[in-house]
């Protein structure tokens, strides 16, 4: 709608509001502005397909916060054990401050970088691998279960000090794969 207030449903207290920086990472004269805003991407001038065939530039929020959502699910792709928090506060640090400095109501932390993003992502490691031959698998899960219930195992996963479902959960999420 361009200026205040945010409107919903990016006032809700679990969606990320999302602004639009044109091609001087400037804030776009249509993005909505507010406290609400945690980042900015590209939203003017994108070039994109039109209904009826062809391509050309268009603009608007909805190029922007696609691009925050790629970036917080290529960053789940790289790290599976990470938490949306965790996500979030990543791309809060490595955000180009670009509007004014430090946190504003225009764009936020600032415009994404993905490249800065994925480097300070911090790796899952092997936690999951409670077998240590390199894979996470049924056999890792098997000694997970084994454990379960049991105060102070390797197998609590999620640190929670009881070895339970969200001890699974994490081993799910890093099904197949270890990056130490």
């Amino acid at each position: 709608n361009g200026g205040w207030p945010v409107s919903y449903p990016s006032t809700l207290p679990l969606v990320v509001a999302v602004g639009a920086t044109n091609r001087f990472d400037e804030p776009a004269s249509f993005t909505n502005i507010g406290p609400e805003v945690e980042f900015s991407a590209p939203g003017s001038a994108i070039h994109t397909s039109f209904l009826g065939g062809g391509y050309g530039p268009t603009s608007g929020t909805s190029f922007s916060s696609p691009q925050v959502a790629a970036l917080a699910a290529l960053m789940f792709s790289h790290a599976p054990c990470s938490t949306v928090e965790s996500i979030k506060a990543v791309i809060r640090s490595t955000a180009d401050d670009v509007y004014t400095p430090g946190f504003d109501e225009f764009t936020g932390h600032g415009r994404i970088n993905a490249h800065q993003a994925l480097l300070a992502l911090e790796p899952c490691g092997c936690a999951a691998d409670l077998d240590d031959n390199g894979l996470i698998d049924g056999m890792d899960l098997a000694i997970l279960l084994a454990a379960w219930d049991q105060p102070g195992s390797p197998a609590d996963l999620d640190g929670d000090g009881l070895v339970g479902g969200g001890d699974i959960g994490v081993l799910l999420s890093q099904w197949g794969i270890c990056n130490p």
